[in-house]
């Protein structure tokens, strides 16, 4: 796959036939990939959970459950895995080593950390009222981040940022927080500050979501130039992502909907980027074995099962009590590094993240 043809950035005015190239140019390009692969793993992701939500209330207990475990142990698990292929690439193990603290120590601390609160201590509600709100929050990041991919290739302003983010993350905040009656680690938790913080604080989310949805549309209709179809059905997309929590009562089974249309976005738009960047398949053998599994959409959904399998055996085969608790302990660990690590990996504000991953997913294929 030919990567992205660079920008101009000549002040110059075009020549005539030129304007009209990037004028036919900009109306082709205004998705990540292609109308089909971005509808399917961007705008139209969160359906997958709407199909746990039926398969749950359609079918019989022994499929619906069957079901849901394969969603979790063949989606999810491959993208809290996916995260640590950055590592296979030369440019970014040369940053990561750079900063060997933040990528290195970081992920080890986190799993003692867990591991001793979960394990020694024995502090359950903490960490799952901790899992339970940081997904919210991480969720809303990577849906904010998407936005502004396609708000650069429609040609939005930088501006939007804040506003959009915030929109999204009180939006998922305020439908999560509403059945949050039916957590009680968290129920626990907020009860001991303040018996009314719970509903202090989803009342809240609820206001600031109304107002900042309100401006962004306000925003938005200020435009210079109208908003295309991707962008606006991937901020329908993300502004109700929370919309499980208001359909089941089940919270498992709310936060699992919730998260598959996540797990989808995140797995097509890590492997696309991988795509583009190493398929050229140079460097060093883990970067060549990276743009390998990259290119074969076989090879690669072999791997993702493979994956998935083998935590599913893990999970079959923890029959003790103590093995069952090490085992969750280790999915615990798994989801806060996944959480801590794309903080880092994705962190457009340094300029070195900016310039290795931008180029191949904010930039409009054919504008030279």
């Amino acid at each position: 796959m030919p990567l992205h043809a660079p920008i101009n950035l000549s002040l110059s005015e075009p020549s005539p036939a030129s304007a009209a190239d990037v004028r036919k140019s900009d109306s082709r390009n205004v998705w990540v990939q292609s109308a089909a692969f971005d509808s399917c793993c961007f705008l139209l992701s969160p359906l997958a959970g709407l199909v746990l939500i039926l398969g749950d209330r359609w079918l019989a207990p022994r499929e619906s459950t069957l079901l849901i475990l394969s969603a979790f142990y063949f989606i999810g698990i491959p993208h809290y895995l996916t995260t640590l292929t950055f590592y296979l690439g030369d440019d970014n193990l040369r940053q990561y080593r750079a900063r060997p603290r933040a990528f290195f120590a970081g992920p080890v601390l986190i799993l003692a950390a867990v591991t001793g609160l979960w394990w020694g201590l024995h502090w359950h509600p903490l960490i799952k009222a901790g899992l339970y709100t940081w997904n919210i929050y991480h969720v809303s990041r990577q849906s904010a981040g998407i936005l502004n991919i396609y708000r650069v290739l429609n040609g939005g302003p930088r501006s939007e940022r804040a506003v959009a983010l915030l929109a999204i993350l009180s939006s998922t905040g305020a439908m999560a927080l509403w059945p949050v009656h039916g957590h009680a680690s968290l129920v626990l938790m907020l009860a001991k500050i303040h018996p009314q913080l719970l509903f202090a604080m989803d009342r809240l989310c609820l206001v600031i979501a109304t107002v900042s949805c309100a401006l962004l549309a306000w925003r938005i209709s200020r435009r210079a130039t109208r908003i295309r179809l991707p962008e606006f059905g991937f901020l329908l997309t993300s502004v109700g992502l929370g919309m499980p929590y208001l359909l089941v009562d089940n919270l498992m089974l709310a936060t699992l909907a919730m998260l598959m249309g996540h797990f989808i976005q995140y797995l097509a738009l890590v492997w696309l980027l991988h795509r583009r960047k190493y398929g050229a398949m140079h460097g060093s053998s883990r970067q060549r074995l990276l743009g390998l599994v990259s290119r074969r959409p076989l090879l690669l959904c072999a791997c993702l099962v493979g994956c998935g399998a083998l935590f599913w055996l893990g999970a079959r085969t923890s029959t003790s009590e103590a093995a069952k608790n090490l085992y969750a302990c280790l999915l615990i660990s798994a989801n806060f590094v996944h959480f801590y690590l794309d903080g880092l990996i994705w962190a457009f504000r340094r300029s070195t993240v900016r310039d290795s991953i931008a180029p191949y997913l904010m930039v409009k294929r054919g504008v030279a």
